[in-house]
């Protein structure tokens, strides 16, 4: 079985062979067997619509359009003859046949995805709703899907329900941010209200014992705890630790990273690479890549030490002429040089003549 991607079309095949090709409206999003495999669902989302096929009839076809209200998803009833869908933002989720055009609605379901529970035998059905902040339990007839009734279950944000084994009893379990797994009869009694701790993260998973004796609570604080339906209370306590300890007769399988090893210690140069340069021409010898590096570096440095210092010389160059200028003016003003302005010139390698008119050239070292 298979989807051809961007072709629409879904293709059923046995031992490599195409029993049936269907085409559909667009892109398929899900598909689904019925239980007993005459019927298959295919969930176009963006549609919004449902086709459903048959394996043994191919003329007969079937199509669900849940207009403006959407479909966040599609699932198979124990019968293989009704389809639950559920709209977008859990508006209300319909219940559709396949042997009629019959229909129903239950409003506010809690989850797209999850919140439904069969019985074994396929004869009721457990869907959790919300109303007005609280949470409830709807239980339906697989029949008529009539509701048979409705009760108020004790969660703050209602995570699951799953039916027990011999569908006697429904256990819910709140988020993982409360503690708390709760047990009612069909009728709406509450049989075990159990709460391992208050504070930190609640239940992760629940899981029925396939007798139905057991139930197992998997929880955030790295804790299995196991039910005794009998009496309701808590006969074993698994702690998940991170490693195994060295009494313990479990076998462990662990799975290690192999870095590859590289063997490079026969690796060796054929020769001296310089052997062959001694003696020869430019032409007739070869450069390696170490000489040609070296001589662009050194090419590098003497260019960059050549116009560090054109700078030096341009810099002085403009101090000399700013000096030049500074003298000439108070030659110009009458006010000859100052002490400071002789130190000045006498460290940048300049003097000035006893009548501070005339300026003569001492030194200049680069």
């Amino acid at each position: 079985m298979g989807i051809e991607r961007d072709v629409k079309r879904v293709f059923v095949g046995v031992a490599y062979r195409v029993v049936q090709l269907f085409a559909c409206l667009d892109k398929i999003s899900y598909i689904q067997w019925a239980l007993d495999s005459e019927y298959i669902l295919c969930g176009l989302y963006k549609k919004p619509t449902i086709q459903v096929w048959s394996i043994t009839q191919p003329e007969w076809t079937c199509k669900i359009d849940e207009g403006p209200a959407g479909i966040a998803y599609a699932r198979w009833s124990p019968d293989s003859r009704h389809i639950l869908t559920t709209s977008d933002f859990q508006l209300r989720l319909t219940v559709w046949s396949l042997l009629n055009t019959a229909c129903v609605h239950v409003r506010w379901p809690k989850h797209p995805f999850k919140g439904v529970s069969f019985t074994r035998d396929g004869k009721f059905a457990a869907v959790c709703t919300r109303r007005d902040c609280k949470d409830y339990i709807n239980l339906l007839s697989c029949d008529s899907w009539e509701i048979m009734g409705v009760f108020a279950v004790d969660t703050l944000d209602l995570a699951d329900v799953e039916w027990s084994p011999d569908d006697s009893s429904i256990i819910v379990w709140d988020s993982l941010l409360e503690y708390k797994v709760l047990i009612y009869t069909p009728g709406g009694r509450c049989l075990l209200k159990y709460q391992a701790y208050e504070s930190g993260l609640g239940v992760k998973s629940v899981s029925w014992s396939p007798c139905g004796q057991f139930l197992a609570i998997g929880s955030y604080d790295q804790m299995l705890r196991v039910v005794n339906r009998l009496t309701w209370k808590t006969f074993a306590e698994f702690l998940h630790l991170p490693n195994v300890r060295g009494s313990s007769c479990a076998i462990v399988f662990k799975e290690e990273d192999e870095q590859p090893q590289l063997d490079i210690t026969g690796l060796r140069l054929s020769g001296d690479p310089y052997e062959n340069n001694l003696g020869k021409g430019p032409k007739e010898g070869w450069y390696d890549g170490e000489s040609i590096v070296f001589a662009l570096l050194l090419v590098i440095f003497v260019t960059g030490t050549i116009t560090f210092l054109a700078a030096v010389e341009a810099v002085l160059v403009l101090v000399v002429a700013y000096s030049a200028s500074t003298i000439a003016a108070a030659g110009v003003l009458g006010v000859g040089c100052t002490p400071d302005l002789q130190s000045v010139l006498q460290g940048v390698g300049w003097g000035v003549c006893s009548q501070c008119l005339v300026v003569k050239e001492l030194s200049v070292l680069l």
